[in-house]
C-alpha cells in the first residue's frame, strides 16, 4: 500500500465510500496500480525461477514458505530493505534484477524514492507510440505532451545521477560494478539494500550515498516542478528541420 502513493490511496477511499465501481477511478490510479502489479508478478517470479536454489534467501524451506519468503523480496525493494541479510548472496543478474526495480521505485508522492512508476509506465507508452507510428501517446486517454517531457528528462536526469555516483563508487572503493550500480540504485530509491560496498572507514563512499539519497528524494520532485511550472510565451519561434537520431 505504501508504494501506491498517497493520490492513489485517497482515491481509492473516496470512491470506496461513495461506492463508485473502477471505471470512476483516475488515469493516475489505474496506471499506478497496473504497473505496480505487473512489477510485482514479474518481480515474484523472477525470484522463485532464479533464487529457487538460494539457500541464503529460502533457506531449506518447503514450497509455501518459499512463496511467501519470494513475494516479500519480490515487494521490498521498491519499498524498504526490512531484511537485507541475504542480498549479497543473490546472483549478479539478480542484483541487477533489483537495481532495476529500485530504480523505477513506487508511486507518485509515496514516501518511497526512484523515477516512480507512472514515470516508467509513460515512457513505455511513449516508446510503444514511437515503434507503432502513433503521433499522440495514450492510454484510455491522451497524455498531455508536457506529462511526457517531464517522464523523459526525470529519467535521464536519474539515470546520469545512479550512472556517476556508480563510477565515482568504483573509483572510492575498488568494488566491482554490478555492486557500484546496486549501492547507487539503492540509495536513489532510498531502498535500504546494501551489499557491502561502503563501510565507515571509508567516509567518501558514505558521502557520496547520501548525497545520491538526498538528490534521489528531492530531485525527481525538483524537476518535475520545473518542468510543469506555467511556461512564458516564446518570443521567437525557430524554423523545423528534421535530423537523424537511431
Amino acid at each position: 500500500i505504501g508504494t501506491l502513493g498517497f493520490p492513489v490511496v485517497l482515491n481509492l477511499v473516496q470512491c470506496a465510500r461513495r461506492r463508485l465501481s473502477p471505471k470512476r477511478w483516475t488515469l493516475h490510479t489505474k496506471l499506478t496500480l497496473v504497473t505496480t502489479a505487473v512489477l510485482v508478478a514479474t518481480s515474484l517470479a523472477w525470484f522463485l525461477l532464479v533464487e529457487w536454489s538460494n539457500t541464503g534467501l529460502f533457506p531449506a524451506d518447503d514450497p509455501g514458505m518459499k512463496m511467501r519468503r519470494a513475494m516479500s523480496a519480490a515487494v521490498m525493494p521498491r519499498s524498504a530493505g526490512f531484511d537485507i541479510s541475504w542480498v549479497p548472496e543473490v546472483t549478479n543478474e539478480t542484483k541487477v534484477f533489483m537495481s532495476i526495480l529500485m530504480f523505477i521505485g513506487a508511486g507518485s508522492s509515496s514516501t518511497a524514492g526512484g523515477i516512480r512508476v507512472t514515470t516508467f509506465a509513460v515512457i513505455l507508452l511513449i516508446c510503444r507510440a514511437a515503434f507503432t507510428g502513433h503521433r499522440d501517446v495514450t492510454v484510455l486517454r491522451r497524455i498531455p505532451r508536457r506529462i511526457q517531457m517531464t517522464a523523459v528528462s526525470v529519467t535521464t536526469a536519474c539515470f546520469a545521477l545512479v550512472m556517476v555516483g556508480a563510477m565515482m563508487l568504483m573509483f572510492t572503493t575498488g568494488c566491482a560494478f554490478v555492486d557500484a550500480v546496486f549501492e547507487a540504485c539503492s540509495a536513489f530509491s532510498l531502498g535500504g539494500y546494501s551489499v557491502g560496498v561502503a563501510s565507515a572507514g571509508n567516509p567518501a563512499s558514505l558521502f557520496i550515498l547520501s548525497a545520491e539519497m538526498i538528490v534521489g528524494r528531492l530531485g525527481p520532485l525538483t524537476i518535475a516542478y520545473s518542468i510543469s511550472r506555467p511556461m512564458a510565451p516564446e518570443p521567437i519561434r525557430y524554423p523545423q528541420e528534421n535530423i537523424i537520431v537511431g
